[in-house]
């Protein structure tokens, strides 16, 4: 007579077993500790301990007296923009093509993406920290041309070399 050995089972392979067949997950799910509510009708002795001492708050104030995030994170606020004492705004920065169809409108001649460059930079129209800014550029007025067709700023007249349009 043959005899099979069957595989031993454990806590957790039976445990396993029992989720997958449920449908549930084996990883123990996290407990948060939540205090009861104190009915309106019931308070409760601390409630009421609390309540001898702090004057009571209308609805309105009750509310600003709850913190507004509950996350361990504080939400970051940004500054308010105050506009400046003259009444102008400040310059608003170029973008790399801006810069580069700028500095071709103001150009005589057909440039590279180089000289484009060398001449933003130079006029301090645009600031990068990147290793290859003429390719960036290069690339951007290619596409903008490509996607734009008549409509864009940029001409490629030859090789390597762009007027505005």
């Amino acid at each position: 007579m043959r005899t099979t050995t069957k595989p031993k089972t454990t806590k957790a392979t039976k445990a396993k077993a029992k989720a997958n067949a449920t449908g549930a997950s084996t990883r123990k799910a996290r407990v948060l500790h939540v205090e009861p509510i104190a009915s309106a009708n019931a308070p409760s002795a601390a409630s009421a301990a609390a309540s001898a001492s702090a004057p009571a708050l209308i609805p309105s104030q009750a509310l600003s007296a709850i913190p507004a995030t509950t996350s361990s994170k504080a939400r970051k606020t940004r500054a308010a923009k105050t506009p400046a004492v003259d009444g102008t705004a400040p310059p608003k920065r170029l973008s790399g093509l801006d810069a580069a169809a700028e500095v071709l409108r103001a150009a005589d001649e057909p440039l590279s993406a180089p000289q484009i460059i060398e001449r933003v930079l130079a006029q301090k129209l645009w600031t990068t920290n990147g290793k290859t800014p003429a390719s960036t550029i290069y690339a951007a007025m290619i596409r903008e041309e490509k996607s734009r067709g008549t409509q864009s700023r940029f001409r490629k007249v030859s090789r390597g070399l762009f007027t505005a349009a």
